[in-house]
């Protein structure tokens, strides 16, 4: 496994932050939703993956079951 360039890294973290910010508007309305619903996400699927563990687990978002929605 290659190590990342400087750029390959701002370029993943730049990726990683629209991602989140996809997230909080989709999730925006307060209302649960569907899991399924990230698909509508764009993006690398492994990032988008990264994006949701890292803000389930700061508690950014509550997953409930099936559904996800935003901890405001």
């Amino acid at each position: 496994q290659r190590k990342l360039s400087k750029k390959d890294k701002e370029k993943l973290h730049n990726e990683a932050e629209q991602i989140r910010q996809q997230i909080i508007d989709l999730l925006s309305d307060g209302k649960p939703h569907p899991a399924s619903d990230i698909k509508q996400i764009k993006g690398q699927i492994a990032t988008v993956g990264k994006v949701l563990e890292a803000m389930i687990a700061e508690e950014e978002i509550l997953p409930d079951g099936l559904y996800i929605k935003l901890n405001k």
